[in-house]
């Protein structure tokens, strides 16, 4: 819901951890990290051992913050609900610590994805190498998938998703299915994999010429396949989302909630053109 709030033991976490610069504003005893690190060593001794022992009680309970971007897509939600069952009784820095790795395991299939994709390209294992050794050496990507955030399951369902369409044959439904299957994922993951489908568009269209010895019939079923999949897979919730007073995107869901076929409106009145 819009007015969803953390668990009272994140709001505990918020007052005795350093935060970003961009919530240097809060009230005390909130502190950003520049002066959190001028505090005495004594003082940040006491708020690390307060952050380790807060009570487990207090994931019952609801705190005063509202939950941070609540309109996220469930799929890394779910994931990451499952690993937390492993560690239901440990300090919140150790099940932090847990989905922290555990997005960065995650990500860390992108090496031999991107290695295949290389190798596919290039036809250079050496090339293919490279390629993979880079990724491991960016920082950016790496602060990234650290965070305990969905991007890490979305790059690797992109990266997935990239090898799919590769692999792509126009006589050969299981590619197809394969990338429909993917698709799907990352939809449920973040709402930006839309920005997947001019590229899905391309390389179907692409394949779908090469097709000129093959039934076309049967190559364009594939193709709508692959591209309904996705729908059936992750529709619902964009349906429910985008007719919600918690819609999608915190500043483009509506206020309050709308009819479905208010949506339709919209969408023929909306300039594409200019979009484009």
């Amino acid at each position: 819901d819009p007015d969803a709030r953390v668990s009272s033991e994140i709001s505990q976490s918020l007052k005795l951890a350093p935060l970003p610069w961009l919530l240097k504003d809060w009230p005390p005893p909130s502190l950003p990290h520049d002066a959190f690190w001028q505090l005495p060593v004594e003082t940040r001794a006491e708020r690390a051992e307060g952050l380790k022992n807060i009570p487990r009680s207090l994931q019952q309970e609801t705190g005063t913050e509202f939950l941070y971007e609540a309109k996220q897509p469930p799929l890394y939600y779910w994931l990451g609900a499952a690993v937390l069952t492993l560690a239901k009784s440990a300090s919140l820095t150790t099940r932090v610590f847990l989905l922290r790795l555990f997005g960065i395991l995650l990500a860390s299939l992108v090496v031999p994805i991107a290695y295949g994709i290389a190798r596919d390209v290039s036809g250079s294992v050496d090339t293919a190498l490279g390629a993979a050794a880079i990724l491991t050496s960016m920082p950016g990507l790496f602060i990234t998938i650290s965070r305990v955030s969905n991007d890490s399951l979305a790059i690797l369902l992109f990266s997935l998703a990239t090898y799919c369409m590769m692999r792509l044959d126009p006589g050969t439904l299981k590619p197809w299915l394969y990338l429909g299957l993917t698709l799907g994922a990352g939809f449920l993951t973040k709402a930006y994999f839309v920005a997947a489908l001019p590229a899905v568009f391309f390389v179907g269209v692409g394949t779908l010429w090469k097709a000129r010895r093959q039934p076309r019939s049967s190559s364009v079923l594939f193709f709508i396949i692959a591209l309904t999949l996705p729908l059936l897979i992750s529709g619902w919730w964009y349906a429910q989302s985008l007719t919600s007073a918690s819609g999608v995107w915190v500043d483009a869901g509506p206020t309050a909630s709308l009819p479905f076929q208010t949506l339709i409106t919209r969408l023929f009145a909306m300039d594409w053109w200019r979009a484009a």
